[in-house]
């Protein structure tokens, strides 16, 4: 899990710092803010820059021409830029350089107005061997935007230029026409250049050209040395002509110039070309080789499609020395940006062999490869092949956990997230800080919707949402006119609305937004965590002192508990927040306002405070009228409270465990709590797990774990399992009483799992039932799963039994399965019989959509489904009204998309502006896009209704789902035809275009700008 937290530090500045480990990896160091479970808290520090190879001390090798060095005798003094540049490159021979720090070099010369040569020059020479983690193309491509700097300012380009160029060239094969590259030289070529040709030539085994260059170095006079006769083997060695090679070597000893491990080099590079392993490695034995070429036989080998046989010659590498690890870490990420990952696998896999390789040497090198592989673009395929691999061979999933930190790090999400299902199928944990680095980079880049995707990836994964997670890397990042859309987003990823609603609450109260809190509070009725409420309240309340909106929102969390008082309790005690007699007064009066009440012993310890101000008569008077005897508080106003573990978040509580194991003391009653909180946030594996714990400590269970655990296997469909503690509640806990709604979810189950008759024995073993409506959704739930099946009388066997026990009452909710089971069997007439009946006898209208959407899909010259549609919706409008039926009949036709009825419809003088809106609200609720633009285009035209409503309807289902494109048509829309949109429409279009990356349009950009003014 370490190797994860690490990748922590390479998020945007935002991000808390996390340093990497050391070579050793004895130990990883942290900053204080990293709290014992590995969570990286928000960030507040600059992150300092990331280099891979820094980490690992690779070097780059040493070329034949340094950066330091210059071939002209006539070189000019540098300017300072290039004597920078220089600085930088003698920093590379120790901590390497990469691709991406040379292509910000050049772009940085490229933007001056001014460069000179020897600045160019010092470029020149990054581009030579300094860059191993780019493919060739990427190579030249570099070289080309410097050669094209070097030819477009005034001062000419030296021969140092033309020498660094061609030594590039030889590098990576490339070929050059002598003739040509000679003629456009504007400086006088030396001995270097004509070698450096004869080198570029021999590399890519142009024989026609060596031969014209060795005349021209014969005609200048030049002096013909071991390199030359090098070059001319080179040439035939890679036309496979290895016999004429063995004659140039001949040649050469008649020259009186004895061949050195340089010539023999040159002939093994020829044999590797060739394949010809046996004599590749009968030379190898007596050459004497050092790490540099025999790792450059290896690339030979590997380019030329006999990979195979690195094993062969690697065995030959001198004994380990810091040269050899960088010239094989070197080789490897060369040959992985080749594409070549599995041929520099084989590389790692023979490491082992090596005399003084060792272990740390090996992770080191493992950790360059798989960092290097992910950063390559190898496919995912590949990659996790060679993971797989590297974990079989080494019995761990390190190097699984070192690719996810590599993808997080350079953000390579597909990586991430495969490896991430990975973990999880090995049953390893996946923390929701794993998902941090994605979740801030797909937010920057792309927007909302991939943030959300991400958020469902993680829900299907199972990595728990916690609340940090939640307010410092999703809900920042979400865009919604209203806060109930952000928890509908969410619901659509998986999250439920227990997961959310207080995190989302408490997060407005942090950022002192206490209009949406409010806004929030007044939509939906939950239980919330009343002392994390108030605390939080109370730091918003002295940030803002919006005192009316305070107390507005402790009017709409309204609890049996004197949450008034300890609102007060906190404003007084707390010495950072503490609230000023004013502002207390202040409070006073908003409280009296809303008609709010506190205890006496909460008005005592104001009166204090308010007898300090200087008119305290008003404010008295006004307090003595907030007293009631109906609450009650402490007697003492603590100092600082401390959550018993009842009280305790899920995080409180492992922590709680921690501190009570390292002191050795009992843990039963946190262990119980645990357990009892992970199976009602569904944690399977840690449920399981604290369960398992709890038993190998010899606790003893009480009634409340075993109901817990027989809900979770409830839930999760595990029906045997849930069986098993279901009898234990009622053959040793017979004084237990199951919660009602349990049991209708467990027949739920079974019912699911086709054991129907079992359910409803599980139904009728339930005594003292007092659900009433607390247990309508359940009912619901069960009812639908038995109409699955279509059988009607099953049904109503249910349905008797559950109002029989008093499960639930007749509503239209549980009436609706009975209707559903006609229709799920295609028989509309006794779906319609069984809905009259229903309103005749309960005086309610089940499934009324359902039947006027199924009767308007045939109704078209149709007379009997006329008559029919007619019949149903006079059954609705006996029942609802005239205006809810019509309100009706709009929807289905909307829905059905009856473009020319919903037309003519319109048009009634018993269609109005409520009819349509009530539709609409109806089919957004459903998500029903297509319809809501059905509307549109039937009211286009229709003067007594105003279609802008449905605009600001339209655009909140794009801001849920995340379709801009929708978003921007119906902007156009309106501009074309001159709508002027309701208030807020402008406001939030521009947010969640924003919220998306989408550009503005021009009359929204221009709206920015006068707003701005």
């Amino acid at each position: 899990m370490a190797l994860l937290r690490r990748s922590a530090w390479l998020l945007p500045t935002r991000m808390r710092f996390v340093k990497l480990w050391e070579k050793d990896q004895s130990c990883i160091t942290y900053e204080s803010n990293v709290c014992n479970r590995g969570y990286v808290h928000r960030p507040d520090m600059q992150i300092r820059r990331n280099s891979h190879y820094q980490s690992h001390g690779q070097a780059s090798i040493p070329s034949n021409i340094t950066c330091n060095q210059s071939t002209s005798d006539s070189a000019k003094p540098e300017s300072k830029t290039a004597s920078e540049l220089r600085a930088i490159s003698i920093d590379t021979k120790t901590s390497g350089m990469c691709y991406a720090e040379v292509l910000k070099a050049i772009d940085q010369q490229s933007k001056k107005k001014s460069v000179d040569q020897s600045t160019l020059l010092c470029l020149l020479e990054y581009c030579r061997d300094m860059i191993p983690d780019a493919p060739i193309s990427a190579r030249l491509n570099l070289v080309n935007r410097i050669w094209h700097l070097v030819a477009n300012i005034n001062e000419p380009p030296s021969v140092d230029h033309y020498n660094v160029l061609l030594s590039i060239y030889k590098q990576n094969s490339q070929y050059l026409n002598v003739d040509e590259f000679l003629k456009n030289m504007k400086a006088p070529p030396n001995s270097d250049t004509y070698h450096l040709l004869l080198d570029a030539a021999a590399e890519i085994g142009d024989y026609s050209q060596v031969l014209l260059i060795m005349t021209r170095i014969k005609d200048m006079g030049y002096q013909v040395t071991e390199a030359t006769f090098n070059s001319l083997m080179l040439a035939h060695s890679i036309n496979n002509d290895i016999d004429q090679a063995h004659a140039v070597m001949k040649t050469m000893e008649a020259a009186g110039i004895e061949p050195s491990a340089d010539t023999f080099f040159v002939l093994l590079r020829g044999y590797a070309y060739k394949g010809d392993i046996e004599n590749l490695t009968r030379i190898l034995k007596t050459s004497n080789l050092n790490a540099t070429q025999i790792m450059s036989i290896v690339r030979t080998l590997t380019l030329s499609g006999n990979g195979d046989y690195i094993s062969r010659v690697i065995q030959y590498l001198p004994q380990m020395t810091d040269i050899t690890f960088k010239s094989i870490s070197y080789t490897i990420v060369e040959l992985t940006y080749s594409g070549l990952a599995k041929d520099a696998f084989k590389v790692i896999n023979c490491f082992r062999i090596l005399d003084g390789a060792s272990d740390t040497s090996l992770n080191d090198l493992t950790d360059i490869f798989l960092y290097e592989i992910v950063k390559a673009e190898t496919s995912i395929v590949e990659v996790f092949e060679i993971c797989e691999s590297l974990m079989s061979s080494m019995k761990n999933s390190s190097p699984l956990l070192k690719v996810t930190e590599a993808a997080l790090r350079l953000q390579k999400q597909d990586i991430a997230l495969r490896a991430f299902e990975i973990m999880k199928n090995q049953g390893i944990e996946i923390r929701p800080h794993f998902y941090w680095p994605l979740l801030v980079n797909i937010a920057s880049t792309k927007g909302e919707t991939d943030v959300l995707k991400l958020v469902k990836h993680m829900v299907e994964n199972g990595a728990y949402l916690d609340d940090e997670t939640l307010c410092h890397y999703v809900f920042p990042f979400l865009c919604a006119p209203e806060p109930l859309v952000i928890i509908r987003k969410l619901q659509d990823c998986g999250l439920k609305m227990s997961d959310l609603f207080g995190v989302l609450l408490t997060n407005y109260l942090d950022q002192g937004n206490l209009k949406d809190a409010i806004a929030l509070t007044e939509k939906i009725k939950v239980k919330l965590d009343l002392y994390i409420v108030i605390e939080r309240l109370v730091s918003g309340c002295r940030v803002t002192e919006s005192f009316n909106e305070t107390v507005q929102f402790l009017r709409n969390i309204n609890t049996d508990s004197d949450q008034n008082g300890k609102f007060f309790e906190d404003l007084m005690a707390n010495e950072r927040i503490k609230a000023s007699n004013e502002e207390l007064a202040s409070l006073i009066f908003a409280f009296d306002k809303h008609n709010l009440k506190i205890s006496k012993t909460v008005a005592d310890a104001l009166e204090l405070r308010i007898l300090q101000l200087a008119e305290p008569e008003r404010s008295m008077k006004t307090l003595k009228k907030l007293v009631t005897a109906e609450t009650s508080t402490n007697d003492e106003i603590p100092d600082v409270w401390i959550p018993h573990p009842e009280l305790m978040s899920l995080e409180q509580l492992e922590n709680h465990l921690i501190d009570l194991t390292a002191k050795g003391m009992n843990t039963r009653g946190t262990l119980r709590r645990l357990l009892q909180a992970y199976c009602r946030k569904n944690n399977f594996k840690k449920a399981e797990e604290t369960a398992e714990l709890f038993k190998k400590k010899g606790f003893e269970w009480t009634s409340g774990m075993i109901s817990s655990m027989f809900s979770l296997y409830v839930t999760n469909n595990m029906i045997d399992k849930a069986d098993v503690y279901f009898r234990d509640l009622k053959t040793n806990h017979k004084d237990f009483i199951i919660d009602d709604y349990k049991v209708i979810d467990y027949a739920t189950a079974l019912v699911k799992n086709k054991k129907f008759e079992k359910g409803l024995e599980v139904l009728r073993e339930q005594e003292n039932v007092t659900s009433g409506p607390k247990t309508i959704r359940n009912c619901w739930r069960l009812l639908n799963a038995v109409a699955a099946d279509g059988n009607l009388e099953a049904t109503k066997k249910t349905l008797d039994i559950l109002l029989e026990k008093g499960y639930c009452e007749v509503s239209i909710h549980v009436l609706s399965p009975l209707v559903r089971t006609n229709l799920l069997n295609g028989n509309l007439e006794e779906a319609i019989k069984q809905f009259k009946e229903c309103a005749l006898v309960y005086k309610l209208t089940p499934l009324k959509q359902e039947l006027l959407r199924a009767l308007v899909d045939i109704s078209t010259d149709n007379p009997d489904a006329q008559k029919q549609l007619t019949d149903v919706l006079m059954v609705i409008k006996s029942i609802s009204g005239e205006a809810a039926g019509n309100s009706h009949l709009f929807t289905a036709l909307a829905a059905r998309n009856k473009h020319k009825e919903l037309q003519s419809f319109i048009k009634m003088p018993a269609v109005n502006q409520k009819t349509m809106e009530v539709s609409a609200k109806n089919l957004m609720t459903e998500q029903n896009l297509t319809a809501l633009q059905g509307i549109l285009k039937a009211c286009r035209n229709v003067m007594k209704l105003d279609t802008r409503i449905i605009y600001d309807l339209i655009l909140t289902l794009c801001s849920r789902s995340g379709d801009y494109k929708t978003a921007l048509e119906i902007w156009d829309r309106m501009q074309a035809e001159d709508i002027i949109p309701l208030p807020k429409f402008t406001k939030n279009l521009i947010n969640f275009l924003n919220s998306q990356k989408v550009s503005l349009p021009d009359e929204l950009q221009a709206k920015m700008k006068r707003e701005k003014r």
